[in-house]
């Protein structure tokens, strides 16, 4: 069951544009699961974690007799405490990280100090044994870097990593020009990817 807890917020003015669920909302959910037979959820967002009650519901999806199989994040919200908290609830789901590319991640997200914190939270995810999948978006302006990135997260121990073409999406396409990939040139260089990733020493999974 894919359980998307999304604040989604007016950048400019912080007024909200759609209302995320609300707890009484999310146990409904839940309990309706349930009685369908559904035994693993996904949660995802936008930023999931930003939910208020993200982690009430991660409880009560376990309380149920379900589990969180995936967590899709960008990291900033995962601290050991965090991570110490999902342990004590019997939640060890497979950790969606976003990660854009070394020297590309600050730039895609806006926000200087991102790659790091990715790479922390990558980190810090393995060290308490959360399996981790990366993902990351593949364009004209970063293409170079997704070797590099691939040895750099298998040395971290991630699990796979996952490499898809960025859409042409309005603020993209205001803010990248035409950098996104064709069909053709997306898979023309995932084949060149991965002709020099199995000459390499790496054991990760890649997901295209």
């Amino acid at each position: 069951c894919n359980f998307n807890c999304l604040h989604c917020f007016n950048a400019a003015d912080n007024t909200r544009l759609q209302s995320e669920f609300t707890l009484d909302e999310a146990e409904n959910l839940i309990s309706e699961a349930e009685k369908c037979g559904i035994n693993g959820f996904t949660i995802t967002g936008g930023e999931p974690m930003l939910h208020p009650h993200f982690i009430d519901i991660v409880r009560s999806i376990h309380a149920h007799g379900m589990y969180v199989y995936e967590l899709n994040t960008n990291g900033h919200f995962l601290t050991q405490e965090v991570l110490d908290e999902l342990k004590g609830i019997g939640c060890i789901p497979l950790m969606k990280i976003s990660f854009d590319g070394v020297g590309h991640h600050d730039w895609l997200r806006n926000r200087k100090g991102a790659e790091k914190e990715a790479l922390d939270a990558i980190r810090l995810c393995i060290e308490n044994g959360f399996a981790v999948k990366a993902q990351t978006n593949a364009h004209r302006l970063n293409l170079d870097s997704i070797l590099p990135t691939a040895q750099l997260l298998d040395s971290l121990g991630v699990r796979e990593m996952r490499i898809i073409r960025t859409t042409e999406a309005p603020r993209w396409l205001e803010n990248a020009g035409d950098s996104c990939l064709s069909l053709e040139e997306y898979f023309d260089s995932m084949l060149d990817f991965c002709s020099e990733y199995i000459q390499t020493d790496c054991s990760m999974d890649i997901d295209i």
